[in-house]
This record gives C-alpha cells, sequence and structure tokens, in this order.
C-alpha cells in the first residue's frame, strides 16, 4: 500500500483526528473535558454502591477488607474495559461514520480504526493516573513496579489495535456487526476478573477466562499496582508474542479482505450507489481537518 505523505505529515494527521475526535465527543458539555475524569468515578461510585454497600462484597471475598480496596481493585478493572469497549465498539463504525472521508477524498482509511483506540486510550490514561492518587491516598506504596505498567499492558494495546482493525473492515461488508460488538461487550465484562478476583474462579473454568483478552491486563495491573509484583518474565513474554501474532493475523485478514479493491470495505461500499470511488492511499497535505 503506496501512501503519498510523509511519516510526518501522516502522524501530523493522525494526531489532529484523534484530537478532534476527543473534542467532538464533548463539544456543546458544561464541564468539557472533565468528563474525562468524571465519567470514570461515576461508574466506580455506582458500582461501589451496589457491590460493596449493598451487596457488602469485598475483595477476594474476605469480609475484613475495606470498602476502599475493594473500590479501587473494581476501578482497576473498570477502566481496563472501558477501554476495550469503547476501542472495539467504535472502531466497528469507524468506516461507516466516517463516509465522509472514505466517499468523497482520497484518505488512508486504515487509519480510522486505530484513531478509535487511540481517542479511547485518552480516557484510560486519565483514569489511570486517578486510580494512582487514589492507590497512594489509601496507603499504598509507590514501587518501581508501577513504572512497569506500560510495558505490562503492551501486549494488550497491540492485540486492541488488531481487533479495531478486524472489526472496522468487517463492519462494512456485515452491517450488523456493530450491533453485535455491542451486545457481546457485557459477556467480555462479566466473564473477565472486572468484579470480583480472579482467584474466586473455579480451577477448572480459570483457563478459560485466560482466553479473554482483558484477564491478562486486568491482573496484571492490579498485581503492579496492589500486590506489588510482576508476572514471569516467561510468562509475560508467551502473552506479547500471541498477542502480537493474533494482531498481525488480523490486520493481515483486513488488509487481505480489501485485495480485490483498494480499501478497508470499499467492494462493499461501491455496492452504494452513492458510494464514489475510494482509493485507500494518504490524503494530500492541503486537506481540511
Amino acid at each position: 500500500m503506496q501512501h503519498s505523505l510523509s511519516p510526518r505529515i501522516t502522524w501530523s494527521l493522525y494526531k489532529a483526528l484523534t484530537l478532534r475526535t476527543i473534542q467532538a465527543r464533548y463539544r456543546g458539555s458544561i464541564l468539557g473535558l472533565s468528563w474525562l475524569v468524571l465519567y470514570p468515578l461515576v461508574l466506580l461510585a455506582i458500582y461501589t454502591l451496589v457491590f460493596g454497600v449493598i451487596l457488602k462484597a469485598r475483595w477476594g471475598g474476605a469480609q475484613n477488607d475495606s470498602l476502599l480496596d475493594f473500590a479501587l481493585h473494581l476501578y482497576s478493572g473498570l477502566l481496563l474495559f472501558s477501554w476495550f469497549a469503547e476501542a472495539v465498539t467504535t472502531s466497528s463504525r469507524a468506516v461507516l461514520d466516517n463516509d465522509r472521508y472514505v466517499r468523497q477524498v482520497v484518505f488512508p482509511v486504515e487509519m480510522l480504526p486505530l484513531i478509535s483506540v487511540s481517542a479511547a486510550a485518552v480516557s484510560f490514561l486519565f483514569g489511570l493516573v486517578v486510580l494512582l492518587l487514589a492507590a497512594v491516598v489509601s496507603g499504598q506504596p509507590i514501587t518501581a513496579n508501577w513504572a512497569a505498567i506500560p510495558l505490562l499492558l503492551a501486549p494488550f494495546v497491540c492485540l486492541l489495535f488488531g481487533l479495531a482493525w478486524i472489526v472496522a473492515a468487517l463492519s462494512v461488508y456485515l452491517r450488523d456487526l456493530p450491533n453485535l460488538v455491542s451486545s457481546v461487550m457485557p459477556a467480555f465484562m462479566f466473564l473477565a476478573p472486572v468484579f470480583y478476583s480472579l482467584d474466586l474462579v473455579p480451577e477448572t473454568l480459570r483457563g478459560w477466562y485466560w482466553l479473554n483478552p482483558i484477564t491478562h491486563a486486568t491482573v496484571w495491573l492490579r498485581d503492579a499496582v496492589f500486590a506489588e509484583k510482576l508476572p514471569p518474565p516467561g510468562e509475560w513474554l508467551m502473552v506479547a508474542v500471541i498477542c502480537v501474532a493474533m494482531a498481525a493475523a488480523q490486520v493481515r485478514t483486513a488488509l487481505t479482505s480489501a485485495a480485490s479493491s483498494t480499501g478497508i470495505g470499499v467492494t462493499s461500499l461501491r455496492k452504494d450507489p452513492k458510494a464514489a470511488k475510494v482509493t485507500m492511499v494518504a490524503q494530500p497535505a492541503n486537506m481540511p481537518i
């Protein structure tokens, strides 16, 4: 796939569209970008009230654990799940909702799902800062393990980009896919250790839990922040290799699905009588942003 833009201009276009996506989400609201922090805090308060106060759940089932300890463990899982759910859900409509780019201009369509993942990552990063500050307030010591969090999450990020690619490509051919993705998201949440510790899952089922892309990232993040430990290097390397291989296969599938034309979902778009010819190459530098 040949692009006429230089890497510097392509990177500038990517940053501009990501920023525009974030700003558009909160445009017109009174609190604006403050919702990047307020939204996860509101979710945290609701789930803590329901599970911690009403149902009196405690992390790992130990009733002597504090409500704050339960809230922070729950919050860490919600952060990762929210990133995953938002990135995959918005990616499933990335091409369909940006048809003004796809139909009318020469545009790098493959950039759209990556923008969805990056925009969702901004919310996660704000939430992660809140989590770490709250952990310090609760008495958790700051350790060198915290600096390893980006490395621990790298396989998850790689897999997330791959999922975004394949979902964005297939949704152009399968118009029910965005609705299907939204429908299965609760299953990913409840079949991952978001609301509970993985230790509570029976041994016979625990192996299946590790197939959920959220599980490894959630467990590793919690261990780094609250348990002051890191996964064994061999375990991390194995998961990283698998995630990279799966992401590469997904990207290859997304590209191959468009090999008969020139971009993600172009064949399907051409069947629309209103569709114009689309070329999946870079937009000239004077494209309006």
